[in-house]
């Protein structure tokens, strides 16, 4: 009877969780998909694969830049993907346009599994990225 009470719990943990991803799928993209933003490579290699699993047909190369950039138009949400010979790589920069009322800003999160200094220099970059665009919105 123990046993049949522990399958009811595991098959009911497995639902919920499933219900949970369907419903994040279907919600979008997740912006911040780790609590922390130094994160490992395996990490950035799965959430490189669902970027581009729902936003492939949206793929830019930048390659002198070592980027790759995946746009979602519904969520006005910009993925910007090092690559091998970038300094950062691997990493990620996210930004999401924010509009509330007749004010709107640009947030913009990042996650890497390198060094710092080499991501937090591409960070800046994507701040200065962000100010140019925001000036002409």
């Amino acid at each position: 009877m123990r046993k049949i009470g522990f399958l009811i719990v595991r098959l009911s943990f497995a639902f919920v969780v499933g219900t949970l991803i369907n419903i994040s799928m279907a919600l979008g993209q997740e912006l911040e998909p780790f609590p922390t933003n130094h994160i490992t490579e395996s990490q950035w290699q799965t959430y490189f694969y669902e970027v581009q699993n729902l936003h492939g047909d949206s793929v830019q190369q930048a390659r002198p830049q070592h980027l790759v950039i995946f746009k979602d138009r519904e969520t006005v949400t910009t993925w910007t993907f090092t690559q091998l010979g970038h300094p950062a790589h691997p990493s990620w920069i996210a930004r999401r346009l924010i509009v509330n009322g007749d004010a709107s800003s640009i947030r913009q999160v990042g996650y890497f599994a390198g060094e710092d200094a080499p991501f937090m220099a591409f960070f800046q970059e994507q701040l200065e990225l962000n100010k140019k665009i925001d000036r002409n919105l």
